[in-house]
């Protein structure tokens, strides 16, 4: 990393967590929001060693007493974390959301990290600051059990840096490869939607491989193959963990009405709200540039005067 480079993220990164700072200030002295942590909180109060939170938490999503219906799910290490943050500090929900905010920090220096692999330039930060303070996102760092959601963005943007690491070759790949398997692995525990990107993944890597240059170029890399332990080892855990918890299962119940199905419904408000964005786009764009126009025309008017 040449001077320039570094004196520029020396620059943006304390201007980046100073605008975060003055967004979510507010966000740090709220109590816990949600009916989950709530739920989740009733459920462990008598529990107080991490051994024990740690226990109950693995199969939270098919063994919890409150709001069942979410036995397709399987996220332990989401809710180990959670189980740790409450061991560690306790019903002071001020450390909690200090967490989510360093979390959301590391989440924005990933993804900037990742854009600048591709090429450094002041855009990056901007995208990154854009990022960090939309909308969409907002609820992972506000809502205080939402954490493990956060560490699933850290490790899924380590492993896709990696990723890219390992296909620009050089010095090192291997290294890469073997830093990118634990990070799929770790993410799959936190949130399932990295079976998607592990699909990827591998899709990605199978390309390359047989690709007409591939391999003549990268003998010795480590086997192609490997890349699905990841997957496997979370699909063998998931169905182990669900057939211990099956007896009660409902698929009415614990498919159609759980989190898949709320899973759905936000998608389709994302679509819809995606298409309306989309139908006033035009709109929005025509009388942006009718601004500037009368700017100019403006601009021009007091320069003759």
């Amino acid at each position: 990393m040449t001077n320039s480079r570094k004196h520029a993220i020396l620059i943006y990164i304390p201007i980046l967590i100073a605008i975060n700072l003055i967004v979510f200030y507010p966000s740090f002295f709220h109590s816990t929001r949600g009916s989950d942590h709530h739920n989740f909180l009733a459920e462990t109060a008598s529990l107080e060693s991490l051994p024990e939170l740690i226990k109950h938490s693995f199969s939270y999503t098919r063994s919890r007493k409150f709001m069942q219906g979410d036995k397709l799910l399987f996220r332990p290490l989401f809710y180990i974390f959670m189980a740790f943050e409450k061991w560690l500090f306790g019903y002071d929900f001020f450390y909690w959301q200090i967490t989510a905010f360093i979390l959301h920090m590391l989440v924005q220096w990933q993804l900037f990290r990742m854009l600048n692999a591709f090429k450094f330039s002041p855009w990056s930060f901007l995208i990154v600051l854009l990022n960090s303070v939309c909308f969409l996102p907002l609820d992972m760092i506000i809502r205080h059990h939402f954490s493990g959601y956060l560490l699933f963005e850290i490790l899924a943007l380590e492993a896709f840096y990696r990723l890219f690491r390992y296909l620009h070759g050089g010095h090192g790949c291997q290294k890469h490869f073997l830093i990118m398997l634990p990070a799929l692995f770790l993410s799959s525990f936190f949130y399932e939607c990295a079976i998607l990107i592990n699909l990827l993944f591998i899709c990605t890597l199978y390309y390359w491989h047989n690709s007409l240059d591939g391999p003549h170029i990268r003998p010795a890399r480590p086997h192609k193959s490997l890349i699905a332990l990841p997957l496997l080892i979370y699909l063998i855990v998931n169905l182990a963990d669900f057939f211990r918890h099956a007896q009660g299962f409902s698929f009415m119940r614990d498919g159609l009405t759980g989190s898949i199905r709320w899973d759905f419904l936000n998608l389709g408000r994302l679509s819809a709200n995606f298409f309306n964005v989309v139908k006033i786009l035009p709109f929005k764009i025509t009388r942006f540039l009718f601004y500037l126009w009368n700017l100019r025309g403006s601009i021009i008017s007091c320069r003759e005067k």
